[in-house]
């Protein structure tokens, strides 16, 4: 998990031009943290301070955005252990350095750019008007947890770095050898002969002697230590399976019918534009051409003003009462007289109408039998529960308490960790039964459990912990099969790679590869324009193919074998390195220009923002940033290290 939110820090660091955290987390998330010096500062970059309150939000900004990106929840903590927030910091003291270097050269955007963003932001626009509306504006700002002053400051701050950068990326032309590496690279082709190293040729090993499987174990304590297993055997109570044994009353289903009838109705929806106009003669203007059969969004067009679309809707979706009362009184088709309405006037003209409908008693009953049977049989659930406790407090144990209550008893097919692995490795069940197995092993051997509800919808179960297998590591009186087998793919792997390595030196030594496979038994396969691509027979061994020069031998792996514990070995040689053609690659050349121009202006934005940490000098106090999210100095990692 640590690594995860490694991976996607680095990423994003990266990915964005100048570190922009705080426009990553978007325009309402994190703002720019610019405050007061008379303010504890987190971090200090010149005139610009960072409090541990602004630190704090841009953090809980970031923690809100991992959780929309892992559609999770992400606990503070998690991120801690992380290393995140310090992170976070080193970013914003990079961004904040670069931003105080624009202001000492009085580079800031002129307040009509302001205003003009502002303006443009689809979230601050009147749904009616399309105008930037004032109150829409502020609602939005203080929804957010953002003040106006502070969102002008994060705006003047964006517009500043985009100018920035893209006066510094304007015009810029990557050298054609920077493309030119890159086709010759990309387009580069190779013709190989290949030939597999099969366990027959490197002869199959005998069984191991005990002595050897101890001196086996003994050399493999790390990677051959097994953790605690466990078995474990369970009470469950769930609703699906008390479900057959509820019937429900056609009468119930009637009476619950007759009481939500009302809700259930679908309501009447309409299809409609509304053009807002800004007078009386545009509205008369704007009624006459769509009664005249004219395209809404060009007579919207025509009178300055954007037309804005209901589909489907409604009425109680209309946001303007008046709009929404004149909308559904017309017949499709029809064209209304001008609407003063709470956001100004407006013309309607309604394209399709979907009439109400009453849900009948037939169409609702199969939904209300489902939900009036879930319900039974979770009061039913909830009655075996009840007994079963009533029973485990007389004194009786689990398994007969169960009996008594009709709760049922599953034993798991293979003991298990905690984290739920079996002997074999592969996981056991589904993420319910992670509550499971944190019970059995809080349990003391031999342990029942309470009841505890953490199936999800209603559901229960109790734990027995039927037995324990201590941590440590295998025996060769209970676990000899397992060990001969490890012991075997070990021997088999060394004496692949031995042949392997073998036949490579006969063939570097001058013997023809032909020569060197008929000997082995084997066939050698020529394979021609090999790409530098994923290759089903080659696996990984593609990437070492294109380090050789011609003429060259190889030996390696094709990487993990679904089909067999042993990697599959390749002995190869490059016959051929065929480089692209000219016309091709200046094609390429064509094409990758403006992507190679990218990267190269990313360069300079990291070196600009570098430039300008070196200079503003900032300051970082990893313990005031450890305190801003909850934890003290001595606990936190250092930068860039796991805790």
């Amino acid at each position: 998990m640590i690594s995860f939110f490694r991976k996607i820090s680095q990423s994003i660091f990266a990915k964005f031009l100048f570190g922009l955290l705080i426009i990553a987390m978007g325009a309402f998330g994190a703002q720019q943290a610019v405050k007061s010096q008379l303010r504890s500062g987190v971090i200090e970059a010149g005139d610009r301070v960072t409090t541990e309150n602004d630190f704090k939000r841009i953090f809980d900004n970031r923690r809100k955005m991992l959780e929309q990106q892992m559609q999770r929840p992400v606990t503070q903590e998690e991120l801690v252990n992380a290393n995140e927030h310090r992170r976070i910091a080193e970013a914003l003291a990079g961004e904040n350095s670069f931003l105080a270097w624009l202001d000492s050269i009085e580079f800031r955007p002129g307040d009509q750019l302001i205003t003009d963003a502002m303006s443009r932001q689809q979230a601050f626009l009147n749904p009616v008007t399309g105008a930037f509306d004032k109150n829409q504006f502020l609602t939005a700002l203080r929804n957010a947890g953002v003040t106006e002053a502070e969102y002008q400051r994060e705006t003047r701050d964006q517009l500043a770095t985009t100018h920035f950068g893209s006066g510094m990326a304007t015009g810029l032309r990557a050298p054609s050898i920077f493309g030119a590496l890159q086709a010759a690279y990309t387009l580069e082709r190779r013709n190989v002969t290949v030939f597999q190293v099969t366990p027959q040729m490197a002869g199959l090993p005998a069984r191991p002697t005990d002595a050897q499987l101890t001196a086996f174990i003994n050399t493999n304590k790390a990677q051959l230590r097994r953790p605690e297993f466990r078995q474990l055997t369970l009470v469950m109570f769930t609703a699906s399976a008390v479900a057959n044994q509820v019937s429900v009353p056609e009468a119930e289903i009637r009476r619950d019918y007759d009481a939500r009838k009302d809700s259930l109705a679908q309501a009447e929806r309409r299809t409609f534009v509304a053009i807002p106009v800004r007078t009386p003669q545009a509205a008369q203007k704007v009624i006459s051409a769509l009664r005249a059969g004219q395209d809404p969004n060009a007579v919207a067009r025509s009178v300055g003003v954007s037309a804005v679309a209901f589909n489907d809707k409604p009425q109680t979706s209309v946001p303007d009462v008046a709009v929404a009362r004149a909308a559904f009184s017309l017949q499709a088709g029809q064209v209304s007289d001008p609407i003063r309405g709470q956001l100004g006037m407006s013309v309607v003209k309604v394209t399709a109408i979907s009439p109400g409908h009453a849900v009948s008693f037939e169409e609702a009953r199969p939904e209300i039998l489902r939900r009036l049977t879930n319900d039974a049989a979770a009061e039913k659930v909830y009655e075996a529960v009840q007994k079963f406790e009533d029973a485990r407090e007389a004194g009786k144990p689990l398994l007969e308490a169960a009996r008594i209550s009709g709760g049922r008893v599953v034993t798991l097919p293979a003991p298990v960790t905690e984290q739920g692995i079996v002997p074999s490795g592969q996981r056991l069940g589904n993420d319910n039964m992670k509550a499971v197995f944190e019970a059995g092993f809080a349990l003391p051997p031999g342990g029942e459990s309470d009841t505890t509800e953490d199936f999800g919808n209603g559901e229960y179960f109790a734990v027995k912990v039927d037995r324990v297998i201590p941590a440590g590591l295998p025996t060769l009186a209970n676990n000899r099969v397992e060990l001969t087998n490890a012991w075997m793919i070990r021997e088999l792997d060394k004496r692949l790679k031995a042949k392997a390595d073998e036949l490579a030196n006969r063939i570097r030594r001058g013997e023809s590869v032909a020569a060197v496979v008929a000997s082995a038994g084997g066939r050698a396969q020529t394979l021609t324009s090999l790409p530098r691509q994923p290759n089903p027979s080659l696996g990984q061994l593609v990437g070492e193919i294109f380090l050789h020069r011609a003429g060259e031998v190889f030996t390696g792996t094709t990487g993990p074998n679904p089909r067999s514990p042993v990697p599959v070995y390749l002995v190869g040689r490059v016959d051929q390195i065929q480089t692209p053609a000219q016309p091709v690659a200046a094609r390429m050349v064509a094409s990758q220009a403006p992507r190679v121009a990218d990267g190269l202006s990313r360069d300079m934005a990291q070196l600009a923002q570098a430039a300008a940490k070196a200079k503003i000098k900032p300051k970082v106090k990893l313990e005031a940033v450890d305190a801003a999210v909850g934890v003290t100095a001595p606990d936190a990692p250092p930068a860039g290290k796991k805790k």
